[in-house]
């Protein structure tokens, strides 16, 4: 039987729906119960030169604060990494912040080269690197052998399939996961992150366990599901889940007094969960922010959302622009106008025809 852990990212991708800003206290009593709830990794939050070291806030720029924040070296206690937003040189060596397990890179696939030749510097300055090629879902089986060939060289304690955009339905964890687990180094941990984008999230994890079923494998998720847009696997759920089918011991009332306490509260301010712009973003494979783009920007129904969307080059999904959002939804209305027109003119057309 696989070992099977759960990674939770409350306060890494919860961020995302109050812009990191948990408050120190909602900070301590999160990570306090997540920690009384038996959950194997903790995410903390981002590390990042972006921005200034907060309390108030799950953003990081400097681990040896955090370091002393977390006080509890026998906890796996996470940060990520987005890829270039914090120099190699003000990375302090792993030996000065013991109570930080490992650390995540999140990269895009045009940065694989040099986001590997960061993570080899890493594993030297003596961390545990989780692996993680955002939207692994557009890499082809070459690309995802080449990724896989390198990630096997390095080492890293874990390597990931993320599933950014929400996309993956089942037949794609079937096709894609047995070709990681075929690839990947047996003694490397695989996981997997997904979106809820389209509310396969939870059956999608199941598959995915179903699959490796000889290996060590880590489960991202957070408490209620707290994400971008339509959230993520609920903590909950996934630690319910595992407690009936694989004998863990997840202590679920724990999960459940972040909900009282906080995230109720939260969800009502600043909702995730299904959404019909989510759902199509995840439908045609591309970036989020495109929907809420054009959904805050020009006043479009979800039909014309959808068209937009499809509209969209493939080389262009993964990554948000504004400009060449702007540029489609003018080459739409142009479209549109012309087909009006041409309609119209075929229903005078019609109608004169029928005069008598």
């Amino acid at each position: 039987m696989n070992e099977i852990n759960i990674l939770d990212c409350t306060l890494r991708d919860g961020g995302y729906v109050n812009n990191w800003c948990f408050g120190k206290n909602n900070i301590d009593f999160i990570i306090k119960k997540i920690k009384n709830a038996n959950i194997d990794y903790i995410e903390v939050g981002y590390y990042t030169e972006k921005k200034e070291y907060d309390d108030d806030y799950t953003q990081y720029n400097d681990l040896i604060n955090l370091n002393k924040k977390l006080c509890d070296p026998n906890r796996k206690y996470i940060v990520m990494i987005n890829y270039s937003e914090v120099d190699i040189k003000n990375i302090p060596e792993a030996h000065l912040v013991p109570n930080i397990y490992g650390i995540r890179i999140a990269f895009h696939k045009k940065n694989v080269e040099n986001a590997l030749k960061y993570c080899q510097l890493l594993i030297k300055k003596g961390y545990r690197i989780f692996i993680q090629p955002m939207v692994t879902m557009n890499y082809n089986y070459k690309e995802l052998k080449y990724l896989i060939e390198n990630v096997n060289m390095i080492k890293p304690y874990a390597f990931y399939f993320v599933d950014s955009f929400g996309t993956m339905q089942i037949n794609d964890v079937i096709e894609k996961i047995n070709t990681v687990d075929s690839l990947l180094n047996k003694n490397i941990i695989l996981g997997f992150h997904s979106h809820n984008n389209l509310q396969m999230s939870y059956i999608n994890i199941l598959e995915f366990i179903k699959i490796c079923s000889a290996r060590k494998v880590i489960i991202d998720s957070s408490i209620y599901g707290i994400g971008r847009g339509a959230g993520n696997l609920n903590t909950e759920l996934i630690a319910n889940y595992l407690n009936d089918s694989y004998y863990k011991n997840y202590n679920i009332d724990s999960l459940l007094e972040v909900i009282d306490k906080y995230l109720l509260n939260l969800r009502k301010e600043n909702y995730w969960g299904y959404s019909i712009e989510y759902y199509l973003s995840a439908k045609n494979n591309c970036h989020p922010n495109y929907s809420k783009y054009f959904l805050g920007k020009y006043l479009i129904n979800m039909t014309e959302l959808n068209q937009l969307l499809n509209m969209l080059e493939d080389d262009k999904k993964p990554y948000f622009n504004e400009e060449y959002a702007d540029e489609i939804y003018i080459l739409y209305r142009r479209n549109h106008n012309k087909k009006i027109l041409i309609e119209g003119g075929e229903k005078n057309e019609n109608s004169s025809s029928c005069t008598y």
